[in-house]
Parts: C-alpha cells; sequence; structure tokens
C-alpha cells in the first residue's frame, strides 16, 4: 500500500490527505444541497464544522474504549503515561464518529432553534456516506483495515504490521467504499426528490449498519475489538438494525391507531 506520499520532499500521510479532501468535498456538498431545504449556507457550514467536531472526539473515545484493556495493563504497569496510551488512543473507530457527529448536530440543532433538526439531519444522512468513501479508500492505502487472506485481492504492505507484509487480502476498504458511494447516490436522489424526508438518516443506518455487519467477517486485522464473539461494530450494527425494526413497529402501530 502506499501509506505516506513524498509531496515536495514533505512526506504527509495518504489517509490524512484524503480525509482532508473528503472533508472539504462533502461539506461543499452539504452547503449545496442544503439550499433546498431553505438552510443558509453560513449555518450549513458551521453545522458540517461542528460534526466534524464530533467525528474526531467520538471516532478516539470509541477507539480507546475498544482497548480499555489494553489501557488498563499499560497504566498498571507503567502508570500514568501519555506517550504508551497513544497506540490505544491515536486511532478511531467509524461508529464513534458516527455518533459523536450525531450528538454534536443535535446540540447545535438545539442551540439554534431557527434551524430545523430534520432538515439538518437529511443533509447529514446524505453528505457522511460520502466523507465515508473517501475514509475507506484512505484506510486502503493506509494498509490499516485489511481483509482477510484471499486469492482475490491485493497483495498488502501494511505499515503496522510487517508480519502481514506481501500477504494478499481481500480488499475490504475499497468494497466499503463503493458501497458508501452507491448509498450517498441513493440517499441524494431521495433528498432531491424530498421522498422520505425527515427520515433519510434511518434509511442510512439500517442499510450501513446491514452492510458493516456482512463486511466485518471480511476484515482481517483483530485491532478493531470484539464482544460476545463478535467485532465491536457488528455489535453496534446488530444495535441499530434492533433499534430501527423496533422504530418501525411502533410507527406502524401509530399509523393503525389513527386508522380507526
Amino acid at each position: 500500500m502506499y501509506p505516506v506520499l513524498n509531496i515536495f520532499g514533505f512526506e504527509i500521510q495518504t489517509y490524512s490527505i484524503l480525509a482532508a479532501i473528503g472533508f472539504i468535498v462533502t461539506v461543499s456538498v452539504a452547503v449545496c444541497i442544503s439550499k433546498r431545504r431553505s438552510i443558509a449556507p453560513d449555518k450549513s457550514l458551521m453545522a458540517s464544522l461542528v460534526a466534524g467536531l464530533g467525528i474526531l472526539l467520538g471516532g478516539h473515545v470509541l477507539f480507546a474504549v475498544t482497548n480499555i484493556q489494553g489501557i488498563i495493563q499499560i497504566i498498571k504497569a507503567e502508570g500514568f503515561s501519555f506517550s504508551s496510551l497513544v497506540p490505544y488512543i491515536s486511532g478511531m473507530v467509524f461508529y464513534g464518529g458516527l455518533f459523536g457527529a450525531m450528538i454534536a448536530i443535535f446540540l447545535y440543532c438545539f442551540v439554534n432553534k431557527d434551524v430545523s433538526k430534520s432538515d439538518v439531519f437529511d443533509v447529514f444522512a446524505v453528505s457522511i456516506p460520502l466523507f465515508h468513501t473517501f475514509g475507506r479508500v484512505g484506510c486502503f492505502f493506509a494498509g490499516c483495515c485489511y481483509g482477510v487472506e484471499s486469492d482475490f485481492g491485493f497483495a498488502a504492505y501494511l505499515n503496522t504490521t510487517p508480519a502481514h507484509y506481501g500477504i494478499s487480502r481481500f480488499p475490504v476498504a475499497l468494497v466499503e467504499a463503493l458501497i458508501n458511494l452507491l448509498l450517498f447516490v441513493l440517499l441524494i436522489n431521495l433528498y432531491k426528490k424530498k421522498r422520505f424526508a425527515g427520515k433519510l438518516i434511518f434509511i442510512y443506518l439500517l442499510i450501513y449498519a446491514f452492510s458493516r455487519f456482512i463486511l466485518e467477517f471480511f476484515r482481517g486485522d483483530d485491532i478493531r475489538g470484539f464482544v460476545f464473539g463478535i467485532s465491536t461494530s457488528q455489535f453496534i450494527s446488530l444495535l441499530i438494525i434492533a433499534f430501527l425494526l423496533m422504530y418501525c413497529v411502533v410507527l406502524y402501530i401509530k399509523k393503525r391507531h389513527k386508522m380507526k
């Protein structure tokens, strides 16, 4: 892979470059489509920046939670040392970033009463898979979220695990990037046609959670943590699916009750 690019003599992480480009493109799209819901550009821009902050904080927090046992062992053995804890807190987990962004947007809308929460979340639902597409391509080049050993795939030269160098692996990061791109196309079309207005975030969560649960079986790295024999992301995906199914049942019951 290509974890680092040399640009004018400076070594820059490929993931960081793609994440930066993805954020700029995503924010531009979010500001543009927000006009369809009469959201002022400055409001949309601020909501995007707040969401970005939520992604950073939430992603790192959940990564630390998945490595809590290692953190406890390090503290017991060496005492509290930030340098020793860096490997356990420097990474990011997507679901942590997603929920961090959702909480940040909720708080932003709570403070700004003149902004429609449902409209902002619709814009967010369209935008997040686009940003995630760039992120997963970055993961592929960085070699961090690599797939299982497979005859169909790419020989990975990872920047974190030399023992795995040269092993052909399933390009799970690229597959997830493609799924996110298709999800973005679907959601932006629904957004433009004003279909499922105010509920696009639920559509996004349901499709992504189902896709992520399946894709996790093709992941070859163990750093993401496990709960009850399945990965942390699979566990969270199941919780999301269960919650959304219950939500749909409640809506159906309410609708039937109104019809009587």
